[in-house]
């Protein structure tokens, strides 16, 4: 029997935050020797990418995997989630949280998971109906979206966005969780 080539190399998806630092920093430092590329990636992208093939493993969201359950092999014991806050998933907001009935909320694109609890938060714990939009509004850095009342943040957005003055209420989704 013949030994099978391989070809090409495992595609490996990373969200490109802090929080899974302590999966890749020993890969990418050269801790650990491996010989597989590593696809750096916001959540969404990630999902994509493994959704089409264009990734062979990788983070992705707990969203992802519930619409493609069928798809994709779950390694047990293994996420990134909290029990409490995380202080960079953010609902932050230049009104308090009553004051957002009918109001337009910006959705960052770069997380699906974080899209679903927000609107999930929303319809089955407080009285609110906002609107939604999903924009790419990261470039604003620490200022405010101009025109908007609440935005939901993630990553280093929410963290340099929560530092803007004009934020009076930030929800931290784990904690509301």
């Amino acid at each position: 029997m013949a030994d099978l080539e391989v070809t090409e190399r495992i595609r490996v998806g990373k969200v490109s935050f802090i929080n899974t630092l302590p999966i890749f920093h020993p890969l990418e430092s050269g801790a650990v020797q491996h010989d597989f590329d590593i696809i750096d990636g916001t959540p969404a992208v990630l999902n994509a990418l493994l959704a089409s093939a264009q990734l062979d493993l990788g983070v992705v969201s707990s969203i992802e995997y519930a619409r493609h359950f069928d798809k994709y092999l779950l390694l047990p014991d293994l996420s990134i989630s909290c029990k409490n806050e995380v202080c960079s998933v953010l609902l932050l907001s230049r009104v308090p949280l009553q004051k957002l009935e009918a109001q337009e909320i910006l959705l960052t694109p770069k997380s699906h998971t974080s899209i679903a609890l927000l609107k999930l938060l929303f319809a089955r714990r407080f009285t609110v109906t906002p609107r939604y939009r999903v924009t790419d509004y990261h470039a604003c850095g620490s200022r405010w979206p101009a025109g908007v009342q609440a935005v939901l943040a993630i990553g280093d957005d929410a963290l340099q966005l929560r530092q803007n003055p004009e934020v009076v209420m930030a929800l931290d989704l784990g904690a509301a969780w």
